[in-house]
């Protein structure tokens, strides 16, 4: 049989060679995966999870690094965004700081947006540099292989004025690098919900082995907790109708709030990635598990967030995976857990599932624990929710339902400019519960809702 013939000359290009469940885009590997991947039109580290202190206090954590190309400009001119959210338990306030670099550098000597000298098995080292905002994020690779198992890490993020902070962590890796969904290709939901051709990968299990935290001006010591790193690149779809090229202005101006606004044709390209929830979840017995959902939309009178199967409106499409310990892994999967599928609309069999993503309360969906926000146009967030997990999976570890309550309600995220991509979701770390009562805690999780109103 005739090998098909890739006329793709990157994977920039629609559509993607032999689209399906499996190695639609180029294969990636250890340890080159942890630096950019310039091919592709978007990418982030997306360190997130939660902290405890000295005290007994909680801390939803997010330290995110993103990138974005400028149009028909060179590869390395890229925006580069350093977003962080840190929710406190104690007081339920949500601190959310950005700013904004420009441009990529593999020289540690020239310091851009973004340097990240060329990874190896005993090099990995990410930083960013403000331009616009002060708040910076730092990554280093202090043992072991980048991305294995046993390395350890040392995370520093922080900024100075109004909404000053400092975060220093000691991370150790308990799982290393795994592929999600079959092979680490997710691509176009059948809804078109998300049309991006995306690769994702992740180290779920960095524990938190001691640090500090500084907030408010006060500084807490940090024996505990767990961060997820979410490591994605994707491409969207080529626009059939080309942008202008942009006219740069001199670089000194090109990250001013002002000028953030008016790229229209670089951010009509970023849309917002999906409408769904995504969760990485961490349970103490050792087990992680990913599930994604990719929601319909409301009927009429309803808010997003009202939605779930027990609520008669099940996602469109879903996605999942299970990883498990590796010393005591029943599927001998090192690098890629079992793959995990919800009730999907349409499905012919609705009871036959992996897992199912309801709202807390779906039989009284009003007064299930929710927060509106102020500002994006009094957005509505679930802040409590149960999954279902299919009967099979008891039998390696996993509760029938898993509770999840969010650790603070107003983990919204609003970048400077509503043209922006994302500029209003909800990013938080949740405790997970084995019973409704909310009493026996078991794990920890972190949850995305995007695409909410």
């Amino acid at each position: 049989m005739d090998q098909p013939v890739n006329n793709n000359s990157s994977p920039w290009e629609w559509p993607v060679i032999a689209p399906g469940p499996s190695w639609s885009v180029p294969r990636i590997s250890l340890p080159s995966c942890l630096g950019p991947l310039l091919q592709y039109q978007q990418e982030w580290w997306y360190y997130a999870g939660y902290a405890k202190d000295s005290a007994g206090n909680s801390y939803s954590l997010q330290f995110s690094i993103n990138r974005f190309p400028i149009v028909d400009a060179d590869p390395l001119l890229q925006i580069i965004a350093c977003i962080t959210g840190i929710g406190d338990a104690a007081t339920n306030t949500y601190h959310l700081n950005t700013a904004y670099g420009l441009g990529i550098s593999t020289d540690p000597e020239l310091i851009m947006g973004l340097t990240i000298p060329t990874v190896s098995n005993e090099l990995y080292d990410i930083s960013t540099s403000p331009a616009v905002g002060t708040a910076k994020t730092r990554v280093q690779l202090t043992g072991g292989y980048a991305g294995v198992a046993g390395s350890t890490y040392q995370l520093d993020s922080s900024a100075t004025g109004k909404d000053a902070y400092a975060a220093s962590l000691q991370l150790s890796d308990e799982r290393g690098m795994v592929l999600e969904w079959q092979s680490g290709y997710i691509g176009p939901s059948p809804s078109d919900q998300f049309s991006a051709s995306s690769f994702e990968f992740a180290q779920p299990r960095l524990s938190i082995t001691g640090g500090s935290l500084t907030l408010q001006g006060v500084s807490n010591t940090i024996i505990g907790g767990m961060i997820w790193l979410d490591r994605q690149v994707l491409t969207f779809p080529k626009k059939t109708d080309t942008p202008e090229a942009v006219s740069l202005p001199p670089l000194s101006t090109i990250l001013t709030p002002e000028h953030l606004g008016k790229l229209g044709p670089v951010l009509q390209q970023m849309k917002p990635l999906y409408t769904g929830s995504w969760m990485g979840i961490n349970l103490n017995n050792g087990v992680s598990v990913v599930l994604a959902c990719f929601w319909q939309a409301p009927p009429e009178g309803k808010l997003q967030w009202q939605t779930g199967t027990l609520l008669g409106l099940p996602p469109t499409a879903t996605y999942g995976n299970v990883y498990f310990p590796l010393e005591s892994d029943p599927r001998r999967m090192p690098n890629g857990g079992s793959y995990l599928k919800g009730i999907e609309s349409g499905d012919p069999e609705p009871y036959i599932f992996d897992f199912d993503v309801n709202i807390f309360d779906p039989d009284h969906p009003d007064t299930s624990p929710h927060w509106q926000s102020s500002i994006l146009g009094k957005a509505t967030y679930a802040t409590a929710w149960q999954i279902r997990m299919g009967s099979q999976w008891q039998v390696y570890g996993l509760p029938d339902t898993l509770y999840l309550k969010a650790l603070v309600s107003g983990c919204e995220n609003v970048l400077p400019s509503k043209e922006l991509p994302f500029s209003g979701y909800w990013e938080g770390a949740a405790a997970i519960f084995g019973d409704e009562a909310l009493t026996q805690e078991i794990g920890h999780a972190f949850v995305e809702q995007m695409g909410f109103n």
